[in-house]
């Protein structure tokens, strides 16, 4: 590609939020008739998110029809970890559909519809309209396939795992289909819909088949909320106490997930590629599964949920203490050299929300549920970052009073009264200034 269409590019991706709706619709069919692939992919990952804005009325096709149970759940490339939420990456969705295609649009051909006028808008917001026996049919062809994929592709993990995900997602067509269009409906007031809906769905399914409500529970994860949204439902919804189906279910659930999470978080702390994925992309999520754990515990009273709390807890802080805040404390010291007097009372807005978010952690156990090692360590970390924050206090100390110290060192001083505590940071304090 040249540097003339790299521009193009970029430009487009700045003015894309700009360009009227009928004008962006013609602008994705010209890209979609791009005869050079890479350019064509370039540019419809550029347009993509301000389509998924207007959600514009697609015509049904046999695999849009097809990956509607789970399209949710497709993403571009598998990530590194996966926190109690399955993935199918679109690379493997490629090399499975070929294999599949022919009676998956045998199916759909036979369905009571005008493929020429039908849109998917319409089968999302009814999905009665597309039987039972459609879906039946999609599973036997996915099941079928799936030797010929694991003989054309025997190391492709990838796409057996999808594989399965996908049968697990047909099978439950009809409670995710439902779950997925109260979502794109709902609106921040509304989620109680949502998650009185999904309670519902998964009360019914324990009726009858209680293994089938625990896998609904994983599959439409990112439908409610994540992990956090599963554990709420869950916890809030059901009385934990109790001694029926839906309640031992939802006792598995939790604990299912609850022990991913940890063993999710051991795996991050000893991998530094995948601490830098988690740090970026999950932190902020499962602080608040965090707090809201330690609330559902605390507001029920119930001693099992209460040991998930601190099971969960536990691992989290160890993560935090032990990969997190040294990673964190050495990226903001080494910044700190180059901050300039005039920058310093602005420094680390982010990292002290950040550090406050983290200490809160782990300071919500003692050390004894912790550990001898972590508390120790983390009690390390936390003296030597108070002491590259205090020679950056040293440093930028502006002459004057207490007043034009605080306002000169503002960011500074505050986050070294978080690491040390405010005792030391007013001894520092008023000790530079005499």
């Amino acid at each position: 590609m040249t540097d003339e269409f790299d521009a193009l590019t970029r430009s487009l991706a700045h003015r894309v939020t700009e360009i009227d709706t009928p004008d962006v619709l013609r602008l994705a069919s010209l890209v979609g008739r791009l005869e050079q692939e890479a350019a064509r992919r370039t540019l419809q990952a550029v347009i993509r998110p301000r389509l998924r804005m207007l959600r514009p009325d697609r015509p049904l096709t046999p695999q849009r029809l097809f990956c509607l149970p789970f399209e949710h759940l497709l993403v571009n490339h598998r990530s590194p970890a996966r926190f109690g939420t399955p993935e199918v990456p679109r690379p493997a969705m490629a090399r499975l559909w070929p294999l599949i295609a022919d009676p998956v649009t045998c199916a759909f051909h036979r369905i009571e519809l005008d493929p020429a006028s039908a849109r998917l808008c319409q089968i999302r917001s009814d999905p009665d309209l597309i039987p039972d026996t459609h879906w039946s049919a999609c599973t036997r062809a996915v099941r079928d396939g799936l030797p010929r994929l694991a003989g054309d592709h025997p190391d492709d993990d990838d796409a057996a795992r999808s594989g399965a995900i996908i049968v697990e997602c047909l099978t439950l067509h009809h409670p995710i289909l439902r779950l997925a269009a109260e979502h794109r409906d709902a609106s921040p007031g509304s989620r109680c819909t949502l998650e009185e809906l999904f309670l519902d769905l998964f009360g019914e399914h324990n009726r009858s088949d209680p293994a089938g409500s625990e896998r609904l529970c994983r599959l439409a994860t990112p439908l409610v909320g994540g992990p956090a949204g599963v554990v709420r439902v869950l916890g809030c919804g059901i009385e934990l106490g109790g001694r029926d189906r839906a309640a031992e279910s939802a006792r598995r659930v939790i604990d299912t997930l609850v022990r991913d999470l940890a063993d999710a978080l051991r795996a991050c702390g000893r991998d530094p590629r995948l601490f830098d994925w988690f740090a970026r992309r999950e932190l902020d999520q499962l602080l608040a599964l965090h707090g809201l754990m330690w609330q559902l515990a605390r507001g029920s009273g119930d001693r099992w949920l209460s040991g998930q709390a601190d099971l969960f807890a536990r691992a989290l802080s160890h993560f935090v203490v032990g990969a997190v805040l040294p990673r964190l404390a050495e990226a903001i010291a080494a910044r700190l050299d180059a901050v300039v007097a005039a920058d310093a009372g602005r420094i680390a807005t982010a990292e002290q929300a950040a550090l406050e978010r983290l200490f809160g952690v782990y300071d919500s156990l003692d050390a004894g549920a912790i550990g001898p090692e972590i508390d120790a360590q983390a009690r390390s970390d936390r003296a030597g970052f108070a002491a590259a924050l205090g020679a950056a206090l040293d440093r930028h100390a502006a002459a004057g009073g207490l007043g034009d110290r605080l306002t000169a060192a503002g960011g500074l001083f505050k986050l070294f009264e978080l690491v040390a505590g405010p005792e030391a940071a007013f001894h520092r304090l008023v000790g530079a200034a005499g």
